[in-house]
């Protein structure tokens, strides 16, 4: 089934992945259901992902009735940079729809692609901040959403130290303890210890791929995940 979608993957990529391995991008594991790379990941246009994406997140910003700083922190507050944000969101993802199948993805806590493209960033590595839904615990979200990568991984009968491997990594967080990210009051710098993964993005295209036009089932078993993780 694996040769049938990824021709000549087993034999070209056999060699053991290091955990000093040079990653061809990093990726947050709750970015790999973000819908514009669930999208490249599935061999659609960048500039139309990008495009979707930004009016999107205005859409969003304007109809939010209590924003609570987060879309002023990922889009800003004008035009042009609202503009940047889509462009640079396509060169992102013209990165990633480039890269050949044996190419080593890193999920981590660490900022990625899109986490640059925002206008503040604070939400990126901060935990505990208040947006129209109730807080979560950034560490424990995003370890729901690699669990559930990982089971996929294992599911699908991917190689452990081939095809993927677990890399243990260190961050720092900032925790808002509850309040809104354009809060007046500094968060607090938090320790966090992740177990991160290298992976082959030959591995996670064929993880989108098994769910073809049913990408809604993904996101159904990510949320399930994330409320058992935080419960």
């Amino acid at each position: 089934m694996l040769e049938k979608f990824l021709p000549g993957f087993w034999n070209s990529v056999n060699r053991p992945i290091s955990e000093n391995a040079k990653p061809a991008i990093v990726l947050k594991p709750h970015h790999f259901s973000n819908n514009a790379v669930w999208g490249i990941l599935n061999g659609e246009t960048p500039r139309l992902l990008a495009g979707k994406a930004r009016s999107y997140r205005v859409s969003k910003k304007k109809s939010s009735a209590e924003d609570n700083g987060y879309w002023s922190d990922v889009l800003g507050e004008t035009d042009p940079f609202q503009e940047r944000y889509r462009d640079n969101m396509e060169q992102f993802l013209n990165q990633i729809i480039q890269l050949p199948n044996h190419a080593v993805v890193h999920l981590d806590l660490q900022p990625d692609g899109i986490c640059k493209n925002c206008a503040a960033g604070k939400h990126c590595m901060g935990t505990n901040y208040k947006t129209e839904n109730p807080p979560m615990d950034t560490l424990r979200g995003e370890t729901a959403a690699l669990n559930l990568i990982l089971s996929k991984l294992e599911k699908y009968e991917f190689r452990p130290g081939i095809d993927f491997i677990a890399k243990p990594t260190a961050h720092t967080l900032y925790d808002f303890e509850g309040r809104a990210l354009n809060s007046p009051e500094e968060p607090t710098p938090i320790s966090a210890e992740f177990n991160s993964l290298l992976v082959r993005i030959g591995a996670l295209r064929y993880i989108r791929a098994k769910y073809g036009e049913m990408g809604w089932a993904y996101q159904v078993e990510l949320t399930f995940a994330l409320l058992s993780n935080t419960n």
